[in-house]
């Protein structure tokens, strides 16, 4: 398959425990850096000698059922994390902040359970539902509704199916991702019948949706752009429209405990692609970045490493490299940007150098988990508990200041001078946007109808 390699399994050190059973296997010549065992189910047993490790029976995996017994656990793997780093690679990662990094980890064990716990539904059944109607138009005849969602979604899917189709950039990158471009494009299929998975997570259907709605569409058409087509008064509208829909999605505080978790991933999982909040409090530290005559580029750049994979064949254990997508670190980002606007003897490469710190160590500790460990709590008190002291969504949406200043007025009764920040407010927030989701000629394919 395009896009993936395989590996040679004599060029890898295998990490063991005090007892001696297996902990971890790294590439030795350090071009993998992170191993995702999602592909291996089964033990690794190693033996003495030059003799090759063996497959053994199912992976029990230790079972944890509280926060708590995550952070005890998650203390004794980054250490570890940063032991194997050190010792096989000379890399020091001595300036992560061990806690901001373990309720990252926490947060990603629980961002799985959301996925695997949310509910699939069709397109009908999710166009139809409550959910949807009662964020954006509760008013409305709900026939018409659903029939007005069904054709944005469909819209959106068949844009998409027919850019994997026909673009074979886009098809390369799929694969380098470890991802059949044939399946992937029948996954986006308009056609019911056609569609490689027809009942799909509310949270699918919700980026699909966003994908053709409010601003988040002109990310993804690459519409949002400084020029006299989309106008400052449109830009208003759409982060007007765009506030009261996460306001609706984000959970207030006397939520019940499993709302509150639901709602806090619901918004988590769109912020993560998007970025409308991450782009504003960017904002605030740009102008000390163009001070320096810096580049704040790499701090947009999503992490997307070359990860080892070992997998079972006929009963033997091979290995293969492929890439994996990571999801942002919010709270770390959070307190970067803050050390950025209080540090006086400024230097953009230092930052930089710790984010893509924390972004390995949270990779190969999160990738650990999934082979050794199984968070198994129902305890939605203890859960909602975390997030609201430790990765409150609502308090990440909440502390950009633009959401308070969105005028209720309309644009032409503005005065100048509010009408001049929303201008250089636009400008700034476009820029960043370009960095973030970028022209590709993987965008435009080969054959178009337009």
């Amino acid at each position: 398959m395009n896009g993936i390699t395989q590996h040679d399994i004599t060029n890898v050190k295998y990490i063991t425990v005090n007892d001696g059973t297996f902990f971890d296997l790294i590439d030795k010549d350090g071009y993998c850096l992170i191993t995702d065992y999602h592909a291996l189910s089964r033990k690794i047993i190693l033996s003495e000698g030059n003799v090759p490790p063996r497959l053994g029976e199912e992976k029990k995996r230790l079972r944890i059922d509280s926060i708590d017994g995550l952070k005890n656990v998650l203390d004794g793997y980054i250490s570890a994390a940063q032991q194997i780093f050190e010792r096989f690679y000379s890399i020091d990662f001595s300036d992560i902040d061990k806690n901001l990094l373990m309720e990252q980890l926490i947060f990603d064990l629980l961002f799985d359970k959301y996925r695997q716990e949310s509910v699939e539904m069709t397109q009908h059944g999710y166009s139809s539902s409550d959910y949807l109607m009662n964020i954006l138009e509760p008013d409305a005849v709900r026939n018409i509704f659903a029939d007005k969602v069904r054709n944005c979604i469909k819209r959106g899917m068949n844009i998409y199916s027919e850019m994997i189709k026909n673009s074979p950039e886009l098809q390369e990158e799929l694969e380098t991702l470890g991802i059949n471009h044939n399946i992937y494009e029948k996954y986006f299929s308009p056609k019911a019948n056609e569609n490689a998975k027809k009942k799909k997570a509310r949270y699918v259907w919700n980026y699909m949706y966003c994908n053709q709605y409010m601003i988040t569409s002109r990310q993804y058409r690459r519409q949002l752009k400084e020029d006299g087509n989309y106008t400052c008064e449109r830009f208003v509208d759409d982060l007007k429209d765009y506030h009261s829909f996460v306001k609706k999605i984000l959970p207030v505080e006397n939520e019940s405990p499993k709302k509150y978790f639901e709602k806090s991933m619901d918004y988590y999982f769109i912020e993560s692609y998007k970025r409308i909040d991450f782009i504003f409090k960017l904002m605030n530290i740009i102008p000390k970045i163009e001070a320096e005559n810096a580049d704040y580029t790499f701090l947009v750049k999503r992490f997307h490493p070359a990860v080892l994979v070992p997998h079972e064949n006929n009963n033997d254990l091979y290995l293969k490299i492929k890439c994996n997508y990571y999801r942002p670190l919010f709270m770390v980002e959070n307190e970067l940007h803050k050390q950025i606007q209080g540090d006086d003897k400024f230097d953009l490469s230092s930052y930089c150098i710790q984010l893509t710190h924390h972004q390995f160590i949270r990779a190969k500790v999160y990738e650990l988990c999934r082979y050794h460990l199984e968070y198994t709590s129902s305890d939605y008190k203890d859960i909602k508990n975390f997030i609201s002291q430790h990765y409150n969504m609502l308090s990440y949406h909440q502390s950009n200041e633009i959401w308070s200043k969105l005028p209720v007025k309309l644009w032409e009764k503005l005065d100048k001078e509010t009408q001049a920040y929303f201008r250089k407010l636009k400008k700034t927030f476009t820029l960043i946007n370009d960095s973030l989701f970028p022209e590709s000629p993987k965008r435009k394919p080969a054959t178009s109808n337009e």
